[in-house]
């Protein structure tokens, strides 16, 4: 398929290596939720302003208790304003929302009619509009685009409740009940909208295949810039190949036979314009990623 840069068409890439780039941040934050833990869980025992003072010297042992009985870890003070695990959460939340709003992103832009490359399902009726009868909007990837934008801003949020004057603050305390219970929901909706466009996802090669032929060779303007350079210098290959992509723009010819027409290098053309020649690593990788 096409793998497009900046919202235009770029090089040949995978289908599969698209999807490993949706999985690997997900995995990433599996691992860190793991990390995360022991930071968050702990016990919060301090008394009015962090002292312990109603346990007389024996407050440390007590909130260590609390700690054992609680299953929590025990940090060697109070927490009252040290909220960098609580904001830690947060940012975990926001990063899985991120994950996830990004591969919606991605889908949904790959859905669009022109492109046609995949359907968020091929159920009937799924996406229907209320007065177009032709539309499949995808609106399971639009859930999870929303719901990383609401996280993404909430976040912000909470870096404001890091603020805590003195020993305790009720302000601080107010926004994080106001922003962190919403933001866990957006995550757990995020997840569950992702499990069912997955499970569902329509992927049409046939059509990645077309759209890739539909260039006329211009996606493999880099691999021919590279191959020209091996007999010219590198400059002057890459100015000639911008030139004779202008013109195969301009008269609807195939990028490749412009370049054969105006330079009599030793390029072995027919191997260049197979795009499955011009996909570096992509199947490398997605092997490895899957055997991790």
């Amino acid at each position: 398929m096409l793998a497009r840069t900046r919202m235009q068409q770029a090089v040949p890439t995978t289908f599969g290596l698209k999807v490993i780039g949706w999985r690997h941040p997900l995995l990433h934050s599996r691992d860190r939720l793991a990390e995360l833990r022991p930071r968050l869980l702990s016990v919060q025992l301090g008394g009015a302003a962090g002292t312990l003072a109603p346990w007389g010297d024996a407050g440390t042992r007590v909130r260590e208790a609390l700690a054992d009985e609680l299953g929590l870890a025990a940090p060697p003070v109070p927490w009252h304003t040290q909220r960098d695990g609580v904001v830690e959460c947060a940012g975990w939340l926001s990063l899985v929302t991120g994950a996830l709003g990004t591969m919606g992103l991605d889908i949904g832009l790959l859905a669009q009619s022109e492109v046609g490359e995949v359907a968020e399902t091929s159920e009937a009726g799924h996406g229907g509009s209320s007065t177009l009868p032709q539309k499949s909007n995808p609106v399971r990837s639009e859930v999870l685009v929303a719901l990383a934008r609401y996280n993404a801003n909430a976040l912000g949020a909470m870096h404001q409740a890091l603020l805590h004057e003195g020993e305790r603050s009720g302000a601080a305390w107010s926004l994080e009940w106001l922003t962190l219970p919403g933001m866990a929901l957006a995550a757990g909706g995020a997840l569950a909208q992702a499990q069912r466009l997955v499970s569902g996802l329509a992927v049409d090669t046939a059509r990645m295949r077309r759209n890739l032929e539909a260039t006329r060779g211009l996606c493999l303007a880099e691999a021919a810039a590279f191959a020209l350079a091996e007999h010219m210098p590198r400059e002057r290959a890459r100015a000639l190949v911008s030139d004779a992509c202008r013109e195969a723009k301009a008269g609807g010819e195939g990028l490749i036979a412009v370049l054969e027409r105006q330079t009599d290098a030793p390029v072995h053309w027919r191997a260049i314009e197979d795009p499955e020649r011009y996909l570096g690593s992509a199947v490398a990788m997605v092997d490895a990623a899957l055997s991790t």
